[in-house]
């Protein structure tokens, strides 16, 4: 079984993972996949998030309330999917069985065993002159 790190949750997720659990961000994944969850300020007895048990309910709506946090299909940074499918596939198991395990198709696991992941160094240099799409579209509305 692989434990996760903090640090290979999506960045949106590891703030949840580092002040409370790695199991925590799990078991929204399990619950919340795919949405963005609001998180009120004030814990309440109808909350969505109370499928994660009161304490764990409140505890999230203390540190991150209130707030929208995106929950992913995937939990997990790219490279740590490479770490843990090379973990799996050390241990023995296919690439379905990696995959089932993980959370992810087995497309995902066949794209991670096949592919790296580009260091800043070996990424292409941005041109300077290149123009910044979020910047353009902000001065061309206003």
């Amino acid at each position: 079984m692989i434990e996760p790190r903090v640090g290979d949750f999506l960045d949106s997720l590891q703030p949840i993972a580092s002040e409370m659990s790695p199991a925590v961000v799990l078991d929204l994944v399990k619950h919340f996949a795919g949405r963005r969850l609001y998180v009120p300020g004030r814990w309440r007895e109808d909350l969505d998030i109370n499928v994660l048990g009161d304490d764990c309910a409140r505890r999230l709506c203390e540190l991150f309330g209130p707030e929208r946090i995106d929950i992913a299909r995937c939990p997990y940074t790219r490279k740590a999917l490479q770490r843990f499918a090379k973990e799996l596939a050390g241990q023995g198991l296919r690439s379905g069985e990696i995959a089932h395990s993980l959370g992810v198709s087995y497309r995902t696991i066949e794209r991670i065993a096949t592919s790296t992941i580009l260091t800043k160094a070996r990424r292409r240099p941005v041109d300077e002159r290149q123009i910044d799409i979020v910047d353009w579209l902000s001065t061309a509305k206003g």
